[in-house]
């Protein structure tokens, strides 16, 4: 397996090696009451963007892998999908078995998503979310509070992404790996968006969605995901999207209480 970095420092360690002495996070028994670094655990609210610590680019290492090494997906080895991954974590989480989560930006469902992201551990397969923005957060949180792995899939590179302070705890433990699909300093372009949908649709093994605005980024990952043939699972909400993929096919409704 060659693994490559392509980091400013061009160090080649491999980007956790620092973290094989440390202990792994511990078992959760229930939701939400294993112990997070940070404020992670405590905090109810997501922490405001002008507030987070984050971890600039050029203070972390990235790699790069491509479809010639053992660790590519195979479900990423066809026509249109991409030939090389960056990534800052542990590559072996490319190997779990995944399930997309997705909500609509200002979502009012936060603790749905948190307890979506919990539904996705007792799955036993990892999370995959689109970023790590305020609702991301919630989703990651549910999964990493219930033992669930994460993978943050970005829509720009690399160098273009702050890891929040209490994010980069768990990727140091091999628990949570951000990756790129675009060049390590491009930047968000819509086209991009889609294509990392289309990628993350390819990995997963079906999508769980919350809230769907018509027409957004959300709403494209849950067209993608039926149009692979895969089943989106979605909430009976009011919103537009939601209620406009309710009734078609590939599509479940799944109630919560908020």
């Amino acid at each position: 397996m060659a693994v490559k970095t392509v980091s400013k420092s061009q160090s080649q360690a491999a980007p956790i090696a620092a973290v094989a002495e440390k202990p792994a996070a511990p078992a959760a028994t229930l939701p939400y009451q294993q112990e997070l670094p940070v404020e992670f655990a405590i905090e109810r609210e997501p922490i405001a963007a002008e507030e987070q610590v984050a971890v600039e680019a050029s203070r972390f290492e990235y790699f790069s892998i491509t479809v010639h090494d053992e660790l590519f997906p195979q479900a990423l080895k066809g026509e249109h999908m991409p030939h090389a991954i960056f990534y800052h974590g542990n590559p072996t989480l490319l190997g779990t078995p995944m399930i997309a989560a997705v909500t609509r930006g200002k979502s009012t469902m936060l603790e749905s998503c948190r307890k979506l992201g919990a539904m996705v551990a007792s799955k036993g397969k990892s999370l995959l979310v689109g970023g790590c923005r305020d609702e991301d957060m919630y989703f990651i949180a549910g999964a990493l509070e219930s033992g669930a792995n994460v993978i943050v899939a970005l829509h720009h590179g690399l160098e273009e992404e702050k890891i929040p302070a209490e994010l980069e705890a768990w990727v140091q433990q091999g628990r949570v790996l951000f990756v790129s699909f675009s060049l390590p300093n491009a930047r968000y372009t819509e086209q991009q968006a889609k294509e990392r949908n289309a990628v993350m649709v390819a990995l997963s093994d079906y999508t769980v969605a919350a809230q769907v605005s018509a027409k957004a980024g959300s709403w494209n990952l849950c067209e993608q995901t039926r149009a692979a043939g895969k089943r989106l699972f979605i909430m009976n909400t009011k919103d537009e999207g939601n209620q406009a993929l309710i009734g078609k096919p590939g599509v479940t409704v799944i109630t919560y209480k908020q």
